[in-house]
C-alpha cells in the first residue's frame, strides 16, 4: 500500500508539472514555471532556449534564461518592469551575453507582448508594436500551436507587409510569444514545452 502511495504522488507530480494547459486553452505562467523555447541561431540550426520565471506580480516580470547550443550554454536573467508589462510598445531583441542582468527599459517587454499591445490588437484587430503595424488574422488551422499535446488559444498576428507572423497567447494580462516565423527583429522562436 505504501508503494502505491508513493507511486500515485510521483504520478501527481509529473502530471502537475507537464499539464500546463487548462480545458480552455490557456497557459497559466507563473513563478517557477520552464518555458522550453526553440529558437533558430543565426546559422539556422535549432537551440534550446529555457526561460525559469522568477516573479510575475505587481513588481514586473522576472526570468532566468538559458540558452544551449550543444556544448555551449548562455546563461542570465532579464528584468521587465510594471511599466513595460502594462503599457510596453516594442520587445527587446538585444543579443543576450553570458552572466548579464538585463533590466529591459519601461517601454519594452521580453517574451512577451504588453497588455495595452493585446488590447487594441482584440478591439481594433491591428496595433504597432517596434514600429511595426501587425494585424489580428484568423489562426491557419495547419498551424495551431500545441504544448504538452494540448491546443493553445492564440491570436496570429502579421505585419501589415506580409513578411512575419506571430502566435501570442490569447491572454489580455500575459499575451506570451507562442511562435514567430519570419521575424525582423531576433531570432523565430517556437515554444515547445511549459512544466516546472
Amino acid at each position: 500500500m505504501r508503494y502505491l502511495s508513493i507511486l500515485l504522488l510521483c504520478l501527481m507530480g509529473f502530471f502537475s508539472a507537464n499539464a500546463q494547459v487548462n480545458a480552455n486553452g490557456q497557459i497559466n505562467v507563473k513563478k517557477g514555471d520552464v518555458l522550453k523555447y526553440a529558437a533558430k541561431a543565426p546559422d539556422g540550426s535549432s537551440v534550446d532556449f529555457l526561460i525559469t520565471v522568477l516573479y510575475k506580480d505587481k513588481t514586473g516580470v522576472g526570468f532566468l534564461y538559458k540558452v544551449i547550443n550543444g556544448k555551449k550554454t548562455i546563461q542570465g536573467k532579464c528584468l521587465v518592469t510594471p511599466e513595460g508589462t502594462k503599457d510596453g510598445s516594442s520587445l527587446n531583441w538585444d543579443n543576450l551575453n553570458p552572466g548579464e542582468e538585463r533590466h529591459v527599459s519601461k517601454d519594452q517587454t521580453l517574451f512577451f507582448y504588453s497588455q495595452k499591445f493585446y488590447k487594441e490588437l482584440v478591439k481594433n484587430k491591428k496595433a504597432i508594436y517596434g514600429g511595426t503595424t501587425y494585424v489580428l488574422k484568423p489562426t491557419p488551422t495547419a498551424s495551431q500551436i500545441k504544448i504538452n499535446n494540448k491546443k493553445v488559444k492564440s491570436l496570429y498576428v502579421t505585419s501589415q507587409d506580409g513578411k512575419e507572423a506571430f502566435w501570442i497567447l490569447d491572454n489580455p494580462d500575459f499575451p506570451l510569444l507562442l511562435n514567430s516565423t519570419g521575424n525582423q527583429q531576433g531570432p523565430d522562436m517556437l515554444l515547445v514545452n511549459v512544466g516546472k
